[in-house]
Parts: structure tokens; C-alpha cells; sequence
């Protein structure tokens, strides 16, 4: 019976030490997600904008390589967490990449996780100089150029990304979205305007500022849904917790009750 009474309380202690980790852990998770739904808003703002304005150049200023997907390779941006403990948020996503992937098709994986299932030593092609893409603003942009260059040259057929959409603090979706090939658009216009200092130059810078732009609300939306998805499963971890701690005490009651008769019995017996 003693036996019993230790070992349930080791578990007690065992499990409120967890829970206090698992506590600190979705504290952590909900500062971060506040900061994250500040930074997509202005992420979402930025992309937008950009959008608009190459939208606005490129009805004028056309480049048939980006809006047809042509014969090389696709290339597949996939994010991913750097941390565990965020519920199914990493394997959504890998499974949809799972399903969408052809042999060949060139993989840029962001994140932690992504590179230890699709990095190097994976059988997987890999476009190396993007996987540290998000080291720095300038980076990213020199990436989204790069991506550019790539498509025109024909060496990727198209660009896509494997992210987790945001729908609501309970639910966020895997999705592919298609960067390149771009759709085709019809002048607003019929008067053509002056660009300067060139139709070519401005299209072109127009277009590695949206893709980085676009790039980076993707992954700030991704962290939105990491953090979001660290939250709930640690608030499912705390109430967990909080059902296993009531059994094992109500456990404990009892055992110890009854351990408290057994003794009280004994002495009875014994005195007469």
C-alpha cells in the first residue's frame, strides 16, 4: 500500500512539473502570436502594394517567359517550424507536398524540420543557394531575382510554394500557391504611359519586390499558424494535465484513506 502511495505521488509531482513547462510554453506562444498578427498585417499591406504596382507595369511591359510555364522543372518552396511541440501544423503541410511532388521537381525547404526531412542526404534535388533565403532583406531579394533569372532562362517551369493558410486561431489549412507562371493581364489603358528610365528595368525590379514581398507574408502567415498551433496544443497539454492530476489525486485520497484504516484497524486488533 505504501508502495502505491509513493509511486502515485511521484506521478502527481511528475505531471505538475510537466504542466508547469507546458503553461510557460503556450504564455511564450501567445506573445509571440500577438507579434506575429502585427507583422503580417504590415506584411500583408507591403505585398499588396507591391502587387498593385506591378500589376499596373507589367499590363504595359510584357515578359512571355513568366507567363507560360514552359518545359524545366518545377521548384517547390516548402516552410516549415524550426521548434516541435505546434500539434500537425509541419505535417500538413508535408503531406500536401507529398501529394503534389513529381521525381525531379527542385525543392527549397524553409525551416528546421522541412530540412531534416527534405535537406541534404534526402534524395531530394535542392536549390542550395535559396535555403538561407530569409537570413536577411537583401538576401530574400537577391533570392526572388535569382528565382526570376531561373524562370526566364528556363530552368524552373514554375514556382510554388508549400504553406499553411491562416483561417482562424482553431484552423489553418495547407495550401500551394503558384508564384510563376504569372497570369496574363489586359492594358486599363489604351493610351500607353511613359515608364522611365526604362520599361524593362522598372518591370523587372518591380517584380523581385513583389516576390520577396509576397515570399515574406507567406512565411510571417506560416509563424502566424506555428504560434497559433504551439498554443492550442499546449493549452491541450494544460487541460490534460489538469484531468490527470485530478484523477491521481482522487487516487491518492483514496489509497491513503484506505491506508489510514488498515493502520487504525491494526492497532484496534492488536490492543485487545
Amino acid at each position: 500500500m505504501a508502495g502505491n502511495l509513493v509511486k502515485t505521488k511521484r506521478r502527481i509531482a511528475s505531471i505538475a512539473a510537466t504542466k508547469k513547462i507546458t503553461s510557460a510554453m503556450g504564455m511564450i506562444a501567445s506573445v509571440k502570436l500577438l507579434r506575429e498578427k502585427k507583422a503580417i498585417e504590415f506584411a500583408r499591406f507591403a505585398s499588396a502594394e507591391s502587387r498593385a504596382f506591378l500589376d499596373a507595369v507589367r499590363a504595359y511591359s510584357l515578359d512571355e517567359s513568366l507567363l507560360k510555364e514552359g518545359e524545366g522543372k518545377r521548384a517547390y518552396i516548402v516552410f516549415s517550424s524550426d521548434l516541435g511541440l505546434c500539434g500537425a501544423y509541419n505535417q500538413g503541410m508535408f503531406r500536401l507536398l507529398s501529394s503534389k511532388y513529381h521525381e525531379g521537381d527542385l525543392l527549397i525547404p524553409i525551416g528546421a524540420k522541412a530540412k531534416a526531412r527534405y535537406g541534404k542526404g534526402k534524395g531530394y534535388p535542392l536549390l542550395e543557394g535559396e535555403l538561407s533565403m530569409f537570413d536577411s532583406p537583401r538576401g530574400l531579394l537577391e533570392s526572388a531575382k535569382r528565382l526570376l533569372r531561373m524562370k526566364r532562362e528556363g530552368r524552373i517551369s514554375s514556382l510554388r510554394v508549400i504553406y499553411t493558410k491562416y483561417i482562424n486561431s482553431l484552423r489553418f489549412d495547407p495550401y500551394e500557391e503558384v508564384l510563376l507562371p504569372l497570369p496574363k493581364l489586359e492594358a486599363p489603358f489604351e493610351v500607353k504611359p511613359i515608364i522611365e528610365p526604362s520599361e524593362e528595368r522598372v518591370r523587372d525590379e518591380a517584380l523581385a519586390t513583389w516576390l520577396s514581398l509576397r515570399l515574406l507574408e507567406l512565411k510571417e502567415e506560416c509563424s502566424l499558424c506555428e504560434q497559433s498551433s504551439r498554443r492550442n496544443a499546449m493549452d491541450a497539454a494544460n487541460t490534460n494535465a489538469d484531468e490527470l492530476l485530478e484523477k491521481l489525486n482522487i487516487e491518492y485520497n483514496k489509497a491513503r484513506q484506505a491506508a489510514i484504516t488498515q493502520e487504525i484497524t491494526e492497532v484496534v486488533s492488536g490492543s485487545r
